[in-house]
């Protein structure tokens, strides 16, 4: 029975054996699998980590063009209103000529009513179309031309 009971204790030890080989390559297959699925991870995250590093320079790249347009947009502004500036600065200079055309204008237009009246046979004619005006302008010009210039603005 000696026998039996050591061939009884072999085949369990060798079961043992099998058991403890077949856990083992379970964990190594484990451990393998384990460290390549870590490999692959670290992989995508590379990869990952690469398309926002182009992203961000696109990124910049794309500030920086924004960046320009508004700076150049800035100056073109800059640069209208001080035209702007200009062309108001004309439009009252221009006003203010017209007013006063207009009282000469008038002042002339009631002499001549008055020179009428008295004098009928040298009556003296009317202004009131505008190439008299203009030629009156010629004659008798008010004030100076106002200089501006953009740079006076900025």
């Amino acid at each position: 029975m000696a026998s039996s009971s050591t061939i009884g204790v072999c085949s369990g030890r060798q079961q043992l054996l099998k058991k403890v080989k077949n856990s083992d390559e379970s964990k190594l297959k484990r451990m393998v699998s384990n460290r390549e699925s870590a490999k692959r991870s670290r992989i995508r995250k590379q990869k990952h980590l690469n398309e926002l590093t182009t992203q961000i320079s696109h990124l910049k790249s794309k500030n920086n063009l924004i960046r320009s347009n508004i700076s150049v947009t800035n100056e073109m502004h800059v640069t209208m209103e001080a035209e702007n500036s200009v062309l108001k600065a004309q439009l009252a200079q221009l006003s203010q000529r017209l007013e006063s055309l207009n009282q000469i204008k008038d002042c002339l237009n009631s002499n001549n009513d008055v020179m009428g009246t008295i004098n009928d046979d040298h009556a003296v004619q009317m202004i009131d179309d505008d190439t008299d005006i203009l030629d009156l302008w010629n004659v008798v010009q008010f004030g100076q031309l106002i200089e501006a210039s953009t740079d006076m603005f900025m």
